[in-house]
């Protein structure tokens, strides 16, 4: 089970195949920043529109975890098993955020807390998907 399409990043619309699994060990995400580069929403993905911040978690060894939402910011906790990954309930501060940046952060937010439905990852991306919202991170 792979990332069919894969992630295009000039185009809107990816398929997105999940797996029961994911490919590469997910301890490999610690010690590390991931970039939001787009949220799924509603079957659909989305790049993270221009004009709004990036969303990040910056996450520690230890699992502790700075949370950018694109508009607010704040702690969180992050636990991986074999298949899923949790947030903790995070704590962000509560600047009122004007549209896009107010969708994107409510999505970021469905996400960030509490644990995953699926992940997929496979050593350079990382999706991971939560009820209906879903978020597609990159890492450095």
């Amino acid at each position: 089970h792979h990332l069919r399409s894969g992630w295009y990043p000039e185009s809107d619309d990816a398929t997105i195949v999940l797996s029961p699994a994911p490919e590469a060990d997910l301890q490999e995400l610690f010690g590390k920043t991931w970039s939001a580069v787009a949220t799924i929403a509603d079957e659909k993905t989305s790049r993270i529109p221009r004009g709004v911040r990036t969303p990040r978690v910056v996450v520690g060894r230890n699992g502790l975890g700075r949370l950018d939402t694109g508009c607010n910011s704040g702690r969180t906790t992050v636990t991986a098993d074999a298949t899923s990954i949790s947030f903790g309930h995070p704590a962000v501060t509560r600047i009122r955020c004007q549209e896009p940046a107010a969708t994107i952060e409510q999505r970021v937010l469905a996400v960030a807390d509490g644990r995953s439905h699926y992940v997929i990852f496979d050593g350079a991306m990382l999706i991971v998907v939560k009820g209906d919202n879903g978020l597609v991170f990159q890492f450095r």
